[in-house]
């Protein structure tokens, strides 16, 4: 069994929760989720242009095999509604923004599932043990963030 855990950062500091139970956050604020070791939901706040929800490892329309699960991702938007983000709790400008969304875009999950590598035919063998559990993901997608990573995920990884 994967990793499951969600921890939300505001005002600085990490601090573990139930993603299900938080209620209003003080902005700027990031809430990330990992659900056994398969995908993270990163909610960023404010949202920006973007949903304000990225994926990493997977998306739930793709991991649950369900169009429901998840409303349709566009990864640029949320790579530059990201970097927005960064911005902002940084104090950056927009050139360092475009900079960092093209840093952020190759973390997130896509709904294509000709982006996914199938596990079960054995192609798991090659892949990066961060392309295998998504804290590990997590973990350099904060880094490039710059924001400090919760030790609690790695404690289990």
């Amino acid at each position: 069994m994967g990793f499951f855990g969600g921890f939300l950062y505001t005002g600085g500091t990490w601090s573990a929760v139930d993603p299900a139970a938080v209620g209003e956050v003080p902005m700027p604020a990031l809430l990330v989720a990992v659900h056994d070791s398969d995908l993270a939901f990163v909610q960023y706040l404010p949202a920006g242009p973007g949903s304000g929800t990225a994926y990493l490892g997977y998306t739930p329309r793709v991991y649950f095999a369900d169009d429901g699960a998840s409303p349709p991702t566009d990864v640029s938007l949320e790579a530059a509604s990201l970097a927005m983000w960064w911005a902002a709790v940084h104090g950056r400008g927009v050139d360092e923004a475009e900079t960092k969304a093209v840093e952020l875009l190759p973390f997130l999950a896509s709904d294509d599932v000709d982006d996914v590598d199938d596990v079960d035919a054995g192609e798991d063998d090659d892949r990066d043990d961060e392309d295998v559990f998504v804290e590990l993901k997590l973990r350099r997608f904060l880094e490039v963030l710059d924001v400090p990573v919760p030790d609690e995920v790695f404690d289990e990884a």
